[in-house]
């Protein structure tokens, strides 16, 4: 009787709310009060999502990996500091984790070098604040961020929260799913033409690097073409080895035609320091491929596409393949070229006495937003690896270095030994893409921008995570003692 009693009163208080919301909102609508209605609903939705929140913890992680699409790109159509909202998603996520569930989290799975890098590299950049060259808390913040921050919050949150390799699927199918309308936006820009608030932002400043030579460079809903193609080159190596699996013919036609978008995404993008990441993932993939014929056939087509853009002309007349050629055939000549290694010529001389470098937030960008008279803010730190020497110096550059070269090792040799066939394919589709970005990180400073940063998080975790998580599930019951052997 209590629980029937429960039940109604529970129901009751549900039909209560929505009849006073729906008279409130009645209300507004006749005094024609539109962003009183708009705060309402926002209202509505954030309480629901909380209530939800506390029901399902893993909805917040989730949702920092949609929202990291668009958390740039909207800022061109509504002002607000909408990168905050993924401080806040994280933080909100390990309030919810730990309330509902600290005694039943699977701590144990938490025992990951990477999870311990994350703590290490935060507690770095935290002491990069005693650094005499620092120039204060408030910069620091906003800088290491990107850098640091999010790091630290989400990768031990995939382990205890999205560690099944359900939870994989649904990020890949995700990631590949918004790549594909950052795609199709980008192609709406390229070939009809760009919206009232997109020509806004590139009169406002621009167009001085995405307007060359009278070309648009897409840039779809990202913060700029560069971080557009990056993301294309990332998501066309990541389809191209998915469709190289063991799946039926329909969803291997799937991944290819994605690839096909995502490779011609990035050539609209105009960025060619991106190539760096389809090349960099072709070549891991075709080392862990463990098949002969298929490292011949694949050097023979790598070679050929070199071939192609270095020392023919076909294909001139269009903008994005002759721009891309310029990659191929200026190399150490191209004036960004030189002016890249005159830069860190500089950085060189002024940094020698400096092994913790001039502090987070000194450098590019962030140091011309606050401290635009100093040196480092006078460089351009266009490189993701030279922003990190620049704000920490030696001793920064080192860990971080140390670190990828630890998951490229590691991550390969999981993937070596990993007998399930499509779990292998679904974790070197990851790992390419992450030694993709890596790599190109060398030109651009890729790997801490959004969405970039968070795929990459969550791609390195699931790879390392399967050494122990999954590998003995996917091998068979004995095979994961076979593999810890052979390791």
């Amino acid at each position: 009787m209590k629980q029937r009693d429960s039940i109604l009163s529970s129901g009751t208080l549900k039909i209560a709310i929505v009849v006073l919301l729906s008279v409130i909102l009645g209300c507004l609508i006749v005094r024609g009060q539109f962003m009183a209605i708009v705060g309402l609903i926002a209202g509505v939705v954030g309480f629901f999502y909380i209530i939800y929140s506390f029901r399902f913890p893993i909805l917040p992680l989730k949702s920092v990996l949609i929202f990291s699409f668009f958390v740039i790109g909207i800022t061109r159509y509504i002002d607000g500091p909408f990168g905050l909202a993924i401080d806040f998603l994280l933080v909100f996520c390990w309030i919810v984790s730990v309330l509902t569930g600290w005694r039943t989290l699977q701590w144990e799975n938490t025992h990951s070098l990477i999870i311990y890098f994350s703590v290490i590299w935060f507690a770095f950049i935290c002491l990069e604040l005693l650094n005499p060259l620092s120039i204060g808390v408030e910069p620091w913040f906003y800088a290491m961020r990107g850098i640091s921050l999010y790091m630290f919050l989400m990768v031990p949150l995939v382990f205890l929260l999205m560690n099944k390799q359900e939870d994989m699927m649904w990020v890949i199918k995700v990631w590949l799913a918004i790549s594909l309308l950052a795609a199709l936006k980008g192609f709406v820009q390229k070939y009809i033409g760009c919206d009232p608030f997109e020509k806004r932002w590139l009169a406002q400043g621009g167009a001085i690097t995405h307007v060359l030579f009278g070309q648009l460079r897409a840039f779809s809903f990202y913060s700029d073409a560069g971080q557009f193609g990056a993301a294309m080159g990332h998501a066309s190596i990541s389809s191209f080895v998915l469709f190289t699996g063991p799946y039926v013919k329909k969803k291997k036609l799937i991944f290819f035609i994605l690839f096909v978008f995502f490779f011609w995404g990035y050539l609209i993008s105009g960025t060619r320091g991106a190539i760096a990441v389809p090349a960099a993932g072709m070549a891991m993939y075709l080392l862990l491929s463990r098949n002969f014929k298929v490292l011949i056939w694949g050097s023979i087509l790598v070679g050929g596409f070199y071939y192609f853009m270095a020392f023919t002309q076909i294909g001139q007349g269009t903008y994005e393949i002759r721009r891309l050629r310029t990659a191929f055939t200026e190399g150490s000549e191209d004036a960004s070229m030189v002016v890249r290694t005159e830069n860190k010529r500089k950085l060189n001389i002024y940094l020698a006495d400096k092994p913790f470098g001039g502090g987070i937030a000194s450098a590019g960008d962030w140091g011309k937003r606050f401290r635009p008279d100093s040196v480092l803010a006078n460089i351009a730190t266009d490189s993701f690896y030279v922003r990190i020497w620049a704000e920490t110096g030696v001793v920064g550059l080192s860990l971080i270095l140390l670190f990828f070269f630890y998951f490229i090792l590691k991550g390969a040799w999981i993937i070596w030994f990993m007998k399930d066939p499509a779990l292998r394919n679904k974790l070197l589709a990851l790992y390419c893409g992450v030694v993709g970005i890596m790599a190109a990180s060398y030109g651009n400073s890729v790997f801490s921008q959004f969405p970039t940063n968070i795929i990459c998080y969550i791609s390195m975790c699931y790879i390392l995570m399967a050494e122990k998580q999954w590998i003995k599930n996917s091998n068979g019951r004995d095979s994961h003692v076979t593999s810890s052997k052979k390791a």
